[in-house]
């Protein structure tokens, strides 16, 4: 893991973009605490098949602005994917997320939360932060 000094500047950067906020917490022994304070619609979204899967497209690894969204999942609308092919493939994973968005919306949004913080924190981690 890269210390704060190692990660030169990245974390003054990400906090004057806005991405994250330093916090009141006392500071860790490698460096400060952070919170990530992106709102929803900032939030740039991956299809869940290449995601889960590990592979990123450097042609167009995430949603970028202007550009065209990624496809939605007709049934459960909060998926999304590259194309049909890659919602085909996932849809043995994907069928149960699916059926709890449409039968217990709150369990699923718990659970995609739940999933979202572990991506960002395994992300910052991936990057040299230490997130608590």
């Amino acid at each position: 893991m890269k210390t704060y000094s190692e990660n030169e500047g990245m974390l003054a950067q990400l906090v004057a973009l806005g991405v994250l906020r330093k916090t009141p917490l006392q500071e860790l022994e490698h460096g400060l605490t952070v919170e990530v304070v992106l709102e929803e619609t900032e939030v740039s979204y991956r299809c869940m098949k290449c995601a889960r899967d590990g592979i990123m497209d450097v042609e167009r690894p995430f949603e970028l602005p202007g550009e065209p969204r990624l496809q939605r999942c007709s049934k459960c609308k909060v998926a999304r994917y590259c194309n049909k092919t890659c919602q085909r493939e996932d849809w043995d994973l994907h069928k149960q997320d699916c059926k709890l968005w449409d039968t217990r919306p709150w369990e699923a949004a718990r659970l995609m939360e739940n999933r979202r913080r572990a991506e960002i924190t395994n992300f910052l981690d991936s990057a040299g932060f230490q997130s608590i």
